[in-house]
Formats: structure tokens, C-alpha cells, sequence
């Protein structure tokens, strides 16, 4: 949902985009809360173990765990432990996060995605007045609108065995591990750009610059294991499309009219 200015303010163009996925979409979310604790650590987001928990509370929530933020986090790691019983391979599988509409990345991910292949293809250059990253400028003028874009199932199709190679004190070993995967998901999500406001301003994003972004997206992947070539996908749709048809818009008006409605009767 938009704000109240934002169908008036007319500073975003909107665009809906689909991807074909070639083959498959590899789940990146740890389905043990004390590998998710981890993982949440090294994304740099939290600060503190409250902020952690909470994240945590939520993310097993969202992997089908009833979870609740009045537990303790020893009844947390409990709770993980039930859920072991009934999927032995849970402490070493990655997977989606879910609600009661299905499996979904989020929005976060293909915004990332967009922002690497922005670095890729324009890395070095400078644009605009201010001569400002290209990655920073796609970053501040590219905005994913949805929080979760989902992928049209309930389950995931299979696990993949994944077998990985480290180093330690104890010198190079192999690691074994699972992965939830998703086999040629088509998904769709929208996107909006920012316009140029006054004489002199940033320039938008050309047409050819968005072309060459996605075709190099397309190319790096969206999701986990993309160093193994998973996650490629075909754009296949880009529309341009109407503000009041943007998912935060459409929200928005309904909104307001049903406030209207209840305000006359």
C-alpha cells in the first residue's frame, strides 16, 4: 500500500515484468533457526538479539514453524528440534519461505539482482549532474513493489543434494547439504522507475541501458546456487502500465473509495 500522496504525486513509471525460469530456482533460507540466527548475523541487518529474535520468530513462521516472539529462544530451538523428528535432513536443507498463498522469494532478491547486474554491465560509469555509480543510481531509481513474489505452487518440486567443498584448521573437507528447489517457475512482480522532475535533473534509465540490465540478469540468476547456473531465466514480459494498476495503487484507491462509501451510507 502507497501513500496517501503517492497516486498524485505522478513520480513513478510502472511496469510489470515476468520471468520464465529455464530449469530450476534453488531456496536459499536455512530451515534450522540456529543456522537461521547465523545467516541472519552475516547480512549486517540486525544490531541487536531482540531484533534478532524477531526476525528469527518470523522466518520460522514463514518456513510453516509455530513460532511466536513470547517464546524463549531455547523453546525456539525446541521447537526446531520437534520439527527435526519429521524431516531428518532439516538441520542441512535451505528452502522458501511460504504463507497461506504458497512459496515465495521476496522482492529484496530480485532488487539485489538488479542492482549486481547494474554493477556488472555499468560498473565504473558515472552518470547525471552529481556523476553518481550507476549501481547507486539503478538502486535509488529501480524499485521492486512487491514484498513477496510468489512462484505459483504450494510445495516445493524435490530436494537437491548439494555437495560442497571447504577449507579449516583441519584443512579441505566436503560437506553434504540439501536444497528445496522449484522447476521452471514463471513469476511475476512489478517494478517502478523514477522520473526526471525538473530541466536538468538525473536522466532516467535509457531503454537501452534497462535492456542490457535484464538481458545480463537473465543471465547471473536470481536465488541460491547461482555459481552453479541455477536461477537463469528468460524476461518475457515488460509492460508499461497505468498507475492505478500498480499493485500499491490499486490498494491504495480501493481504500479510499471504500472510505468514501462508509463515510456517505
Amino acid at each position: 500500500m502507497a501513500g496517501i500522496f503517492a497516486k498524485d504525486a505522478g513520480i513513478w513509471d510502472y511496469y510489470r515484468v515476468t520471468f520464465q525460469l529455464r530449469d530450476k530456482l534453488m531456496g536459499g533460507i536455512p530451515k534450522d533457526p540456529k543456522i537461521i540466527e547465523g545467516w541472519l548475523k552475516t547480512k549486517g541487518i540486525f544490531s541487536n538479539d531482540e531484533d534478532i529474535k524477531h526476525e528469527l520468530v518470523r522466518t520460522m513462521q514463514e518456513l510453516g514453524l509455530e513460532a511466536s516472539p513470547d517464546m524463549s529462544t531455547e523453546e525456539l530451538f525446541a521447537l526446531q528440534e520437534e520439527a527435526a523428528d519429521n524431516m531428518s535432513s532439516v538441520k542441512n536443507t535451505n528452502g522458501f519461505k511460504s504463507d497461506e498463498q504458497g512459496l515465495y522469494i521476496e522482492g529484496r532478491q530480485l532488487k539485489a539482482a538488479l542492482k549486481e547486474s547494474a554493477n556488472i554491465m555499468f560498473g565504473g560509469e558515472r552518470v547525471g549532474p552529481t556523476r553518481k555509480g550507476f549501481k547507486n543510481y539503478v538502486s535509488e531509481r529501480l524499485m521492486v513493489i512487491e514484498q513477496k513474489v510468489y512462484l505459483d505452487r504450494m510445495q516445493p518440486d524435490g530436494v537437491e543434494t548439494v555437495i560442497g567443498h571447504v577449507t579449516g584448521p583441519q584443512g579441505p573437507r566436503s560437506t553434504l547439504g540439501y536444497t528445496e528447489y522449484c522447476i521452471q517457475p514463471k513469476i511475476t512482480f512489478h517494478v517502478k522507475e523514477l522520473k526526471v522532475m525538473q530541466k536538468g535533473g538525473e536522466p532516467p534509465i535509457t531503454n537501452m541501458q534497462r535492456k542490457r540490465l535484464y538481458t545480463c540478469m537473465e543471465e547471473q540468476g536470481i536465488g541460491a546456487l547461482r555459481s552453479m547456473q541455477h536461477g537463469r531465466f528468460d524476461l518475457v514480459q515488460h509492460d508499461e502500465i497505468k498507475a492505478k494498476d500498480a499493485p500499491e495503487l490499486a490498494v491504495t484507491l480501493k481504500d479510499t473509495e471504500a472510505a468514501i462509501l462508509e463515510a456517505a451510507s
